[in-house]
């Protein structure tokens, strides 16, 4: 890389002037010490030897200081050096980083024309490497000699004049012809002489490129404006004439010299002037201005032009430009055009079918013809000036109606012609063929029209035969058209479908191809005659499809006639009903028999007893009717499945059709009740045999998917003509003492008589009176106390039903209670008793008696039929009684029936709070398993076993055995019936936890057992000490007293 010259030393003269001073300031001080010293010195001496002492002292001195002021000046001097050096190696750096960051070459040359030095970071850039022309002359380097002489003219011209000269000159490179620019400085030594010459160089190719472009443009742009077809010209302020093209001499036959400095206003008729001053001054003033003015040629014909001017600045003066076009073909051209047009818009305005609207650029309505009034509902005064989306396009349309327009104005895509769904003033749907076309009118403004055909009625007829060819070909019925003859034109998939033939196996053959031959030549003849008479004809027929199979359809056949009344075709649908005759014969059967065991249904066996009993009544034959009920069969059923109790049903029908003739008929009237008819018998004795045999043949145990299982049946028989002579009579007797056959026992029968009839219609004579118990509210509740023995206290009360008939007296609870559960009574009756019961329990709550635990008897059909834990959540909650003074009694049995739906109910009421005891413990099906699993709190032991405790060493185990089970599986014993002290005794020294009893109060009213409670609250003590039994109630306590 090549330096700069060094920076210039400084002056020499300040220097010498500087050394001068301080010689001067040295000399002055030297002398004025030498005074000063002598002086002092000759006064201080007292005698010669002291002086040249003193002499010899001030000598020293005078060196010492001497030689401290030279150390002082010189380190100042140098110090002034070093900073000089310092400034001259920054202002080098400096110097250095602005030559780095051009991009020109700079040269330094001596007054002898040779090159010193030279800078340039990119030695590429340079013709001949720096070597080869340092130190020599720049005519000595290879240069043109013309660029070489101007240099060395320019070097003098610096050095003589000072001034900076400048050098343009063009030299060839390896990449072409290139122009330089060289700004040559004169240099000075430090005595202010001529030095050298330092010279910028600098690349200007771009620069002359530039100039010769606007030269070239220049040129080009008078000879394009001289080309062009129009008018141009520029005027100054005063309307003057300034340029123009030869147009303008050719159009006004106006030469070069008339033009110039012409008043372009007396090119233009006299008339037009004043119009054409207006449009010279705005547009000076608004910069831009456009009119229709005519020119004036030689012969002082008007040509009409089209003028646009704007405002320009021309050579530092404010000018206008103009642009005039001959308009005299465009002006035929739009009047030709004008008539076009209106020929055009009549003939859109007179078409009577096709809607023809128009837009501008912003969709607003130009044009609407008398058609688009009738498609759309709007008149024309309407529809001009609004926008097209508002008139007619669906809001859901709109975005897309305008980009498409959008996309047709700026970018010319053309709407794609089609049907649309558009709207009419009224909200309704136009459906229509749309077209579009985009146009310039007369203002070369952009305008769409838009034409549109109804195709309404169209497209209902494309929709109807599209309509009608999908139901045909998609109809599940199979149908085929014929001509006239009866040759067969066209068939639907499901003719295909049902016939196994397809369409080119069956085209062009007669119907009688499908005929089975089931039907004679008499059925056809019917069939023809019918049709041709009518019109019409449709029934069962029978036909064989491909594979040989016949089978069953119902075939409509319609007779097809032109407007002259001329046959045309026949039109035949038909549907394959051997599914619905298969349905049907399976529903006969189903709608007559049993589908578990086959067996007739009551429909079915009345029928046939029915005709039984016709023929005993004319041949005066006996018959019996045989009511049979499965004992226990919901207990197997229920903890078994109902698998396992339909597979025990058909095992024991199996063993019924051993027990009768073939004649006689099993019928199953449902569930597990079963109905026998015994036909044509001379006389009954062999009926008691035939019960008997089926009771035998239910001993036998059953063996089901691994299971052994025992039934029995209670019968019930009525006979004829004895108990009855019509089915339903019958009937009914037959199932009264199948009742009474329960009640002896089950796994018996019985004999319908008389008395069965009378406690029948005394069960239901007390099931209405009960009915219209409940409904006036003469059902009442009693409460019993229950005492706990260690405190000899009554800590709860169980609730019992009581009913006192206006008509019938006092019924014991033994008596209605059954009639309850068997009507379904007991579940309404249940809940009033269970709310009543909260309710009281509460009220004694508020008024401050002891708290109690009251019990309420829940029976297994209330369990089941309604949602207890619901019913008990709303009961607690209406009437307030926290919810562990409720204790509920169940039953054993209902525990065994639906287990898991048992386990799940007493698990929500537990968690309720709700107590719970097990009523009668020990009477039912008792298993340690159910207590282990279920939420009991409670066992209360049977009055049965604690009536002879005293007396009976069975039923005093039995209590020992309860009271110990609840001990160990730490649940609560009550024991009920407590009726003397010995039982009294015997139940504490068992451990009993409380009794119940007529030895502590019977059943008494709401108002007599608050009493009671107030009396022992009082006393503080307890208020009913053991006491003798008294006389026995009027009802005596038995297992259905507990309602």
């Amino acid at each position: 890389m090549n330096r700069p010259a060094p920076t210039a030393p400084p002056r020499k003269c300040r220097a010498e002037s500087r050394a001068v001073l301080i010689a001067l300031l040295y000399a002055a001080a030297a002398a004025l010490w030498i005074a000063l010293s002598d002086s002092a010195l000759a006064t201080l001496a007292r005698d010669p030897e002291q002086f040249l002492r003193f002499e010899t002292y001030k000598g020293w001195l005078f060196v010492g200081v001497t030689a401290l002021l030279l150390f002082l000046l010189m380190r100042w001097q140098f110090g002034e050096l070093l900073a000089m050096q310092a400034a001259s190696r920054r202002n080098e750096e400096r110097l250095h980083s602005v030559l780095a960051s051009i991009d020109d070459l700079v040269f330094v040359f001596d007054p002898d024309y040779r090159f010193v030095e030279c800078y340039q970071p990119n030695e590429e850039k340079l013709l001949v490497p720096v070597a080869q022309f340092l130190g020599r002359r720049i005519d000595a380097i290879g240069l043109p000699p013309d660029v070489a002489a101007r240099f060395i003219e320019a070097i003098d011209a610096a050095g003589r004049e000072g001034a900076v000269s400048t050098v343009h000159y063009p030299l060839d490179v390896p990449v072409g012809k290139r122009w330089f620019s060289a700004s040559l400085s004169r240099l000075e030594d430090g005595r202010g002489n001529f030095s050298g010459v330092t010279a910028v160089v600098r690349d200007i190719t771009p620069l002359k490129q530039v100039e010769e472009a606007a030269r070239s443009a220049q040129l080009l742009s008078d000879t394009l404006l001289d080309s062009l077809p129009s008018i141009f010209f520029v005027i100054d302020a005063d309307g003057r004439l300034l340029r123009w093209n030869r147009v303008l001499e050719t159009t006004t036959g106006r030469s070069a010299d008339e033009l110039a400095g012409c008043d372009a206003l007396l090119l233009l008729p006299e008339t037009a002037r004043g119009a054409a001053a207006r449009h010279v001054a705005t547009a000076f003033e608004a910069g831009e201005t456009q009119a229709e003015l005519p020119l004036l040629d030689r012969e002082q014909r008007e040509i009409p032009h089209f003028f646009i001017a704007h405002r320009i600045v021309l050579e530092g003066r404010v000018c206008a430009l103009g642009i005039g076009t001959d308009i005299s073909e465009r002006l035929i051209s739009e009047r030709r055009l004008l008539a076009s047009e209106q020929r055009f818009r009549s003939l859109l305005t007179d078409i009577p079918n096709i809607a023809v609207q128009g837009y501008d650029a912003d969709r607003r309505v130009i044009f609407w013809n008398p058609a688009s009034e009738r498609l759309y509902g709007y008149a024309r005064d309407e529809a001009l000036g609004r926008s097209l989306e508002d008139l007619i396009i669906p809001e859901a349309m709109r975005r897309t109606v305008v980009d498409l327009h959008h996309r047709w104005i700026e970018h010319g895509i053309p709407i794609p012609s089609g049907e649309l769904d558009l709207r009419h003033k009224n909200g309704g749907s136009v459906p229509v063929y749309s077209s579009h076309a985009l146009i310039r009118n007369s203002q070369n403004d952009l305008e769409m029209y838009c034409i549109d055909i109804d195709v309404q009625e169209a497209r209902q007829a494309q929709s109807q035969l599209r309509l009608a060819a999908q139901v045909f070909d998609g109809s599940g019925e199979a149908i085929l058209i014929t001509d006239a003859d009866k040759r067969i034109l066209a068939v639907n998939t499901a003719f295909t479908r049902i016939t196994g033939y397809d369409k080119e196996e069956i085209l062009g053959r007669a119907p009688e191809y499908l005929s089975s031959g089931y039907h004679d030549a008499g059925f056809y003849q019917q069939m023809w005659h019918e049709l041709h008479e009518t019109g019409h004809w449709q029934g069962e027929i029978w036909n064989r499809r491909k594979n040989g199979e016949t089978y069953p359809e119902w075939l409509g056949i319609s007779a097809v006639r032109d407007d002259g009344g001329a046959l045309t075709h026949y039109v035949g649908i038909f549907a394959d009903i051997s599914e619905r005759k298969a349905i049907e014969a399976k529903l006969e059967y189903l709608a007559h028999h049993d589908p578990l065991t086959s067996l007739p249904n009551r429909l079915l066996v009345r029928d046939r007893l029915e005709q039984a009993l016709g023929f005993a009544a004319r041949e005066d034959l006996r018959i019996a009717v045989m009511f049979l009920d499965l004992d226990h069969f919901k207990v197997i059923n229920d903890t078994l499945g109902h698998v396992i109790g339909d597979k025990l049903l058909q095992a024991i029908v199996g063993r019924l059709n051993h027990c009768v003739r073939d004649t006689d008929t099993i019928s199953r009237q449902g569930g597990d009740e079963f109905l026998i008819a015994l036909t044509g018998l001379h006389d009954t004795d062999a009926v008691s045999a035939i019960a008997q045999k089926i009771l035998q043949l239910m001993q036998d145990t059953f063996e089901i998917e691994g299971h052994t299982l025992s039934c029995s049946f209670s019968i019930g028989i009525a006979l004829y003509p004895d108990d009855g002579r019509d089915f339903d009579t019958l009937l009914l007797k037959a199932d009264t003492a199948m009742y009474h056959a329960k009640e002896a026992g089950r796994n018996a029968y019985r004999f319908f008589t008389e008395q069965m009839n009378a406690q029948a219609l005394d069960r239901l004579n007390l099931q209405n009176h009960l009915r219209l118990a409940i409904e006036r509210g003469d059902l009442q509740l009693h409460y019993q106390p229950q005492v706990e023995l260690a405190t000899g206290r009554i800590t709860g009360a169980e609730a019992l039903l009581r009913w006192h008939s206006p008509e019938l007296g006092p019924v014991p609870p033994a008596r209605f209670i059954p009639v309850a559960e068997d009507s379904g009574l007991i579940v309404p009756i249940g809940e009033w008793v269970l709310r009543e019961a909260c309710r009281q329990a509460e009220e004694w709550r508020q008024r401050g008696l002891p708290p109690l635990v009251i019990a309420v008897n829940l029976s297994a059909l209330q369990f089941k039929r309604n949602d207890p834990v619901a019913l008990i959540s709303q009961v607690l909650a209406e009437s307030r009684l926290p919810a562990h003074c409720l204790e509920l009694e169940i039953t054993e049995s209902l525990l065994v029936e639906d287990a898991e739906e048992a386990l799940g109910a007493l698990g929500r009421l537990k968690a309720l709070g709700v107590r719970m005891a097990i009523d009668d413990f020990g009477t039912g099906y008792s298993s340690l398993a159910y207590l282990k699993r279920f939420p009991i709190d409670k066992l209360k032991i049977d009055q049965t076993f604690v009536r002879d405790i005293d007396t009976d060493p069975d039923d005093a185990a039995i209590v020992s055995v309860i009271v110990e089970l609840g001990r160990i599986l730490k649940l609560d014993t009550i024991a009920e019936g407590v009726e003397n002290a010995q039982q009294l005794e015997f139940l504490t020294r068992q451990g009993c936890g409380s009794v119940q009893g007529y030895l502590f109060g019977r059943p008494m009213p709401a108002a007599q057992f608050a009493e009671l409670i107030g009396r022992e609250t009082r006393q503080a003590a307890p208020a009913i000490p053991p006491a003798a039994p008294e006389k026995p109630a009027p009802f005596p306590p038995a297992n259905r007293e507990t309602f």
